[in-house]
């Protein structure tokens, strides 16, 4: 059997893809569009997102960081915000992606501080929604990306990854 899908006002936004074969594909895709926002895409051993020749999709790239992928962008064009830098995941061994930062990092227990910040941090889509991290602000980049365990990139103690502090830029 084949199937056609047809993208119509779709959103891939706060994904953290890493190790895989493949990251966002569009393969047999025609007409719609689709926003793709705030996804971390590293080390995938073929394309970071792939747009196959004679889909008609419209893709917006926007605020990603596609990195060290066999092909980081494959019918596609990287767009407005995007990056290409180490996201600094505190521990990709024990496949814990949260986003390395010196003034706070979620670990499962409480907030720890790290030597250095990961780029991903409040790099995020400005337009999209950051109402569940605790620091406000521009969103984060990957699968934390407006939730209680985002990183933060301001000096502030946070006693949970629930806390009550509204923070903007």
């Amino acid at each position: 059997s084949t199937y056609i899908l047809t993208l119509v006002n779709c959103e891939i936004s706060n994904n953290t893809i890493v190790n895989s074969w493949s990251g966002i594909s569009f393969a047999f895709n025609i007409g719609g569009s689709c926003k793709i926002s705030n996804n971390i895409i590293t080390n995938c051993s073929h394309n970071g997102i792939y747009k196959a020749p004679g889909s008609t999709v419209t893709l917006t790239n926007i605020y990603n960081d596609i990195l060290n992928n066999s092909i980081n962008y494959n019918g596609t064009l990287a767009g407005i915000g995007s990056i290409s830098t180490d996201p600094l995941f505190a521990d990709i061994i024990a496949k814990d992606f949260h986003l390395k930062s010196q003034y706070g990092r979620w670990n499962g227990i409480s907030w720890i501080n790290d030597l250095i910040t990961s780029q991903c941090i409040a790099a995020g889509d400005p337009t999209s929604v950051n109402t569940l991290s605790p620091w406000g602000g521009i969103i984060e980049i990957g699968a934390y990306g407006n939730t209680p365990e985002a990183s933060n990139y301001q000096l502030i103690t946070c006693p949970t990854p629930i806390c009550n502090i509204n923070i903007t830029q």
